[in-house]
């Protein structure tokens, strides 16, 4: 993960599991990291190994994204820390197992809070700039395709593979739309793949 080195990338979810794993991925590239999670000295151990072991940058911000403010306030830590986030990994979340009328509707409440809530909002905060986000390249596609190909932009592949270098410099913008294209087309018109008709075959990754 060498296309990283001596940038920014936060990682939600950090203290264990695949947050954990991927922490240890990007620093082996040279990426500097901002772990977050609600187990302090499990970060605080991450983060020292990593620094000693890949002479990359840390910080550690203890959070628990069950508190709807969450997401501003680590916002506000890397701004306050003037830190550029290049790579965002909304990784944190959790499940409760059993019957839907039999989990606590706290637990369900904060599933939706951590798996999704959280999810956009740090997306929302962490977007380019307005020249370089989704509304910006809609107006591009719908200045080459026609107003009706507008709505198709977050998922047109046609985008996606003529602004492929955009894409790899700007993952936050991705990393909310979906991993599977459904085949869109705009009205009264030839498909936005038709330069490419098998593209559709081929699920992008996230």
């Amino acid at each position: 993960m060498t296309v990283w080195r001596g940038k920014w990338a936060l990682i939600t979810g950090a203290s264990a599991g695949i947050g954990w794993e991927m922490a240890k991925q990007l620093a082996a590239g040279g990426t500097n990291l901002i772990l977050t999670a609600r187990r302090a000295d499990r970060l605080q151990k991450l983060a020292a190994e990593l620094s000693a072991q890949h002479q990359v940058q840390t910080e550690v911000f203890v959070a628990d994204l069950v508190r709807p403010e969450t997401p501003d306030e680590i916002h506000a830590f890397t701004t306050r820390k003037n830190i550029e986030v290049e790579l965002l990994i909304n990784n944190a979340g959790f499940g409760a197992f059993g019957y839907s009328h039999e989990v606590p509707v706290e637990k369900l409440l904060e599933m939706i809070q951590v798996n999704c809530s959280a999810v956009v909002h740090l997306t929302r905060l962490y977007l380019p700039a307005p020249s370089r986000s989704i509304c910006s390249l809609r107006k591009q596609l719908q200045r080459r395709y026609g107003s009706s190909a507008c709505a198709s932009a977050p998922s047109a592949p046609a985008l996606r593979r003529r602004n492929s270098s955009r894409w790899r410099r700007n993952p936050i913008a991705r990393c909310a739309w979906p991993n599977r294209l459904k085949k869109l087309r705009a009205w009264g018109s030839k498909p936005l793949h038709a330069e490419n008709p098998t593209s559709f075959q081929e699920p992008l990754t996230a």
